[in-house]
């Protein structure tokens, strides 16, 4: 098994997160299923029963847990989840625990359908009817739900921490398994914030949740012994929801906080607006939100961002909504007209270059995204939709579109009937060798539309356009369903030597295809604590070395000198392991040479194998193994204070001990490490007091403390682990000034990027008034802006910003670059 290749996090967390998200959230929900008489249905070989007088009954799952030899199993919690709650944190699940005999039954159910999931330890979570949904009518009780589970598994341990360091009991984690079938496993933290769960070894998503905190989600690996979990408290935003022109209380509207420049998804965090029209919001994490609110007929959204702080509460909010569209719609299969229970339909804007979340901001005003997940019998029911023109993007597990409207009129009338054929798509299985044809696990691959760049260039054909990004599994292999007949392209995340493949998918309805990857080497790094317990939350990467330091490291383990050619030039490369859980972490496959790895856990120096000098690893053919040990056992405390030496509560203070002043081997380290992560974060206490542990003790650190959305800040530098350090907060000041174009004429609209070495890199979109502009909540320092507009035109300044200055006659002249043609401005890379 090898382990990733290249995987940039930044790119596939995007392709994954924009092309994968109407999969997970793409599971049917039934909208007025009503009740009927007793009937059976069957499904790969699982009796499922409706029994006694629906009216009269509770909505019920009921089944047995068995072992994969016939055995009950006992004391397994079983969970039945609302499917759009999978991925999202609103509802908790309904659980409960099997008996000596293996029978449980979960009660008391609402209408609407389930993943039912069973967990018990020594086992391998699994799912009834093989993690498809079940359908629950009002009062139905359904039997028969039985769950098989297999011998195994792995096993998560974690803890649930506030923000300022103490422990949260009965904190709810979902671990929702990212592979297919989705299972779901759910528990709750005990006294001290601990929480173990048993899960099939591979990458999850782990979501926690409690009451007056804001949710966390983040991606993991199982098995890990040492997930920290850290919890915000959460803020809220109130107010009225009222209508148009009349200025009437709106009951009903569902009212959600949404990140600008995201789209309005299940996840985003709701409330629904009471008979007087208010609304209150809660669990928000500190930052900007656009409120947007949805009933039938209805809807509207803010104009202008609401900023909320941390641990913060914004009241007296008035959302205005206004008369929209309804639309429906059905999909269903061309051949036998069965509806497609499974999947989405989106509307979003024509011609935009994107798939909906991508979050690039968006100048002008355009047609809002808008998606719905089919109901049990292929229905897409739109709300509201206000009116404009749209693309249709429908979405049908393993199935492709084939006949409807792909463009949308929306105007004052409600739309009925729309109809949607699909017929099953392509399946394409990617298999990825590498140059002694053994398979490779864990490497992330594109899937392309269209021949290979070079094939394209020469005859002319359109842009390829990225279907997906995916990773393969244990055997190597990946498969692709629902694609449409065509070419295609797979290809490495990066371009690495390796040659892309072409497939002609046009003349049948399943292919299989290899890709050789560049190599026949790979390494395994072990990351652990002095403890030896395994560390999985840290980046692991390795880099090609230069210099005589190959011979070096040969020698050191007794790899005869002159296998690996000493003194080659670096590629520049960076190769990115992959967890495979327990602290280890595979790289490969690699070509023959030397590298150089490091460990960076966000927070401290990237650390180096302990066994191999330097941390340089040989590498040739077969497996090089290293193990890297994390001493962090040091910690960062003090208070934050304001200029009257004053407690400051409420406020995040971040440690950043990256890099070590005077030790020269850190040079190397500066194009891999890590920005610091969340574990590097704690909130001051209401006597201002903060404390970060997990700290290298002999580190230095700089330490900051800011109020999210306000702009004031404190930083202090050189801080060591043991001492007590006192940071006093700067109050925030503002810039303001003239922006004039390349012909003279004052500006209007302009994106400006501000940099701040004391501070985060800030990006705003602004407007101005004859050319006149102004930005508040500026934290003080040396201040570097660049403006861009639509047009390429660029325009820089640098300031000194005071604690509290109020800077104005800031000047921006935007220069006309040599060549440049109109285009949507999107936020560029600091």
């Amino acid at each position: 098994m090898k382990g990733n290749r290249r995987l940039p996090i930044a790119a596939s967390l995007a392709v994954l997160g924009v092309l994968g998200l109407w999969f997970l959230l793409g599971t049917a929900r039934p909208s007025h299923q009503k009740a009927s008489a007793p009937r059976r249905q069957t499904l790969s070989g699982t009796a499922i029963t409706m029994d006694g007088p629906a009216a009269t009954r509770e909505g019920a799952l009921s089944g047995h847990v068995r072992g994969r030899d016939g055995k009950a199993v006992g004391n397994a919690r079983v969970c039945a989840t609302t499917v759009r709650s999978e991925v999202s944190w609103t509802p908790r699940p309904t659980c409960a625990t099997t008996d000596g005999q293996g029978s449980y039954r979960v009660a008391p159910l609402e209408s609407t359908a389930y993943a039912v999931s069973a967990v018990a330890r020594g086992f391998r979570p699994a799912s009834a009817l093989l993690g498809r949904s079940i359908f629950l009518g009002q009062g139905e009780a359904k039997t028969g739900v039985d769950i098989v589970l297999d011998a195994g598994g792995a096993q998560l341990n974690g803890q649930v921490l506030d923000a300022t360091g103490g422990p949260i009991s009965g904190a709810m984690i979902r671990v929702l398994r990212r592979a297919t079938p989705h299972d779901t496993t759910i528990t709750e933290s005990g006294p001290d914030g601990s929480f173990s769960v048993w899960m099939a070894a591979g990458p999850v998503t782990v979501i926690a949740e409690a009451p007056e905190y804001a949710p966390v989600r983040i991606a993991h690996i199982v098995p890990s012994r040492d997930l920290v979990l850290k919890l915000t408290p959460g803020s809220v935003v109130s107010g009225r929801v009222i209508a148009a022109g009349t200025g009437a209380p709106v009951e009903g509207v569902q009212v959600r906080a949404i990140r600008p420049g995201t789209w309005n998804d299940p996840t985003r965090p709701s409330a629904t607006s009471q008979a007087d029209g208010a609304f209150e919001v809660r669990g928000l994490e500190p930052g900007m939100y656009t409120l947007v609110g949805e009933r039938v007929g209805w809807r509207g959204e803010s104009h202008t961002p609401v900023e909320v702080a941390l641990a913060g509460q914004v009241d007296g909010l008035t959302l205005t909504v206004s008369t929209a569209t309804v639309v429906t719609g059905k999909v269903v299969r061309r051949d036998t007209a069965e509806p497609c229970s499974r999947g989405r339909v989106v509307l979003g804007p024509p011609d935009r270059g994107a798939a909906p979340g991508n979050g690039a901001p968006h100048m002008g005003p355009s047609a809002p995204t808008i998606a719905t997940n089919l109901e049990a019998d292929g229905t897409a029911r739109f709300a509201a939709v206000p009116a404009g023109s749209y693309q249709v993007n429908v979405q049908c597990e393993e199935s492709r579109l084939v006949e409807g409207p792909t463009t949308l009129a929306v105007g004052g009338n409600d739309i009925e009937g729309l109809l949607w054929k699909v017929d099953p798509g392509v399946r394409l299985v990617v298999r990825a060798v590498d140059q002694l044809g053994q398979p490779v696990a864990n490497t992330f691959l594109f899937l392309q539309e269209g021949p290979p760049k070079d094939a394209a260039a020469k005859d002319g054909a359109r842009p390829r356009r990225p279907v997906r990004g995916f990773t393969t599994t244990a055997d190597g292999t990946f498969e692709l369903t629902g694609l449409a007949p065509g070419i295609y392209t797979v290809e490495p995340s990066s371009p690495d030597g390796t040659k892309p493949v072409m497939v002609d998918a046009r003349g049948s309805d399943k292919l299989e295809v290899t890709i050789r990857l560049e190599g026949q080497g790979r390494m395994l790094v072990t990351v652990r604590s002095p403890e030896g317990v395994g560390v999985d939350q840290v980046e692991v990467t390795a880099t090609r070395s230069r210099g005589d330091t190959t011979s070096q490291a040969s020698n050191a383990k007794g790899v005869a000198p002159g296998t690996i050619s000493p003194g080659a030039p670096s590629s520049g490369e960076i190769f990115r392991g992959t967890g495979i859980g327990d602290g280890r972490f595979e790289i490969g496959p690699l070509v023959s040479g030397a590298y150089h790895v490091a460990v960076s856990d966000g927070i401290n120096p990237p650390s180096e194998p302990n066994d191999w000098p330097r941390g340089i690893v040989a590498v040739r053919e077969g497996v090089a193994r290293a193990t890297v040990v994390l001493r962090r056992g040091g910690s960062l405390s003090g208070r934050v204070v304001d200029s009257s030496r004053q407690a400051v509560p409420d406020l995040w203070v971040t440690a950043d001990c990256t890099a070590m002043a005077g030790d020269s081997r850190q040079r190397g380290f500066s194009q891999i490490a890590s920005r610091p992560g969340s574990s590097s974060r704690a909130v001051s206490d209401q006597e201002g007091r903060f404390h970060i542990d997990r700290i290298a003790a002999d580190a230095q650190c700089v330490l900051r403390a800011e109020q999210p959305g306000s702009g004031s800040m404190g930083v202090v530098k050189g801080v060591h682990p043991g001492e007590e350090t006192v940071i006093t907060i700067r109050g925030a000041g503002s810039l303001s000034g003239t922006a004039i174009l390349p012909d003279g004429s004052p500006a209007t609209r302009f994106q400006l990027l501000v940099r701040n070495p004391e501070g985060p890199t800030r990006t705003e979109i602004l407007t101005a008034t004859n050319g006149r502009w102004s930005l508040s909540r500026v934290v003080p320092g040396r201040i570097h802006l660049s403006a861009f507009d639509a047009y390429h035109d660029a325009a820089e300044a640098s300031v000194e910003l005071a604690p509290g200055e109020q800077r104005d006659g800031v000047a921006l002249q935007f220069q006309q670059p040599p060549k440049g043609e109109p285009k949507d401005l999107r936020a560029p890379q600091p």
